[in-house]
């Protein structure tokens, strides 16, 4: 590991704009930085060697080594203003397209102390309360597939739903087991917590490799075979509001889809949706 390693955030600047620098240090003393003019910047002992030439700046001086370690990965963060209580019945429902899928578990949203769920190649999984459910439909890459975990009665039902056909696959399924899903408390997308993270560790692992797109909790166990428009009920802090959507089908078919890889504005939408505040 380099103890001493820095860049700056771009390659060239016109007079008066600003150039920052980004210094990461394991040393245990501070550090200097200076400002120089390159005369010679061959280290070659057969060549003239380095010259460096100091020119004043206004940064010039010491400063505290602190180490800023980059970790691999990128996930989006939901966070409430108070813990809002999933409704009985409910269904969590989200729309994925899988780039990269093998034996290694994706995590598509983590809800702190609730369920996670995650994708493999072989399909879609729940842990939830401690124990892995998962279903036996394997998933295609960059194919669409809708995700809907559905509550009722102390059931709950885990769907997988492929929104493109593909010859010669059973790419779609549904499995149930006895539960409930409790109180809505942080929602991590597209990654999941590591468990014991060290100072220097990264907070989060499982990455999904994808897209995610139109996260929403409807009010009711929708159980229907087609696609869900996840306008059509929406829970708020409050309790459930209803929502039914008024455009017409033309309309709706017209709709653009805004898609974006893991990590972007897709996850605020959400927020919206649930009357959370985002950070």
């Amino acid at each position: 590991m380099v103890p001493l390693i820095g860049y700056v955030d771009r390659f060239s600047a016109r007079p008066g704009e600003t150039v920052a620098v980004k210094v990461s240090s394991e040393l245990g003393d501070p550090y200097r930085a200076d400002f120089v003019r390159i005369i010679h910047g061959d280290a070659n002992p057969g060549g003239p060697g380095l010259k460096f030439e100091e020119v004043s700046a206004s940064f010039a001086g010491t400063y505290r080594s602190r180490s800023q370690p980059l970790h691999l990965g990128s996930c989006g963060l939901v966070l409430p203003n108070k813990p809002v209580a999933f409704p009985d019945p409910c269904t969590v429902v989200v729309r994925i397209q899988p780039w990269l899928l093998d034996h290694r578990r994706q995590t598509v949203l983590a809800v702190e102390h609730g369920p996670t769920l995650w994708v493999i190649a072989d399909g879609v999984g729940l842990t939830f309360r401690g124990r892995d459910h998962r279903l036996a439909a394997p998933m295609l890459k960059r194919r669409w597939y809708e995700l809907r975990i559905i509550v009722e009665d102390g059931r709950v039902w885990l769907r997988q739903t492929a929104l493109q056909r593909s010859w010669g696959v059973t790419d779609s399924g549904e499995a149930e087991f006895p539960g409930s899903l409790g109180s809505l408390d942080k929602i991590v997308f597209g990654a999941a917590p590591a468990a014991a993270p060290g100072p220097r560790d990264n907070s989060w692992g499982d990455f999904f490799n994808g897209r995610i797109e139109d996260p929403a909790i409807l009010a009711g166990a929708w159980r229907t075979a087609s696609p869900l428009e996840p306008e059509d009920e929406i829970v708020s802090p409050g309790g459930i509001s209803r929502r039914r959507s008024t455009a017409s089908a033309s309309a709706t078919a017209a709709r653009s889809r805004s898609t974006a890889p893991c990590g972007t504005s897709q996850r605020e939408r959400f927020a919206d949706r649930v009357g959370m505040g985002k950070r």
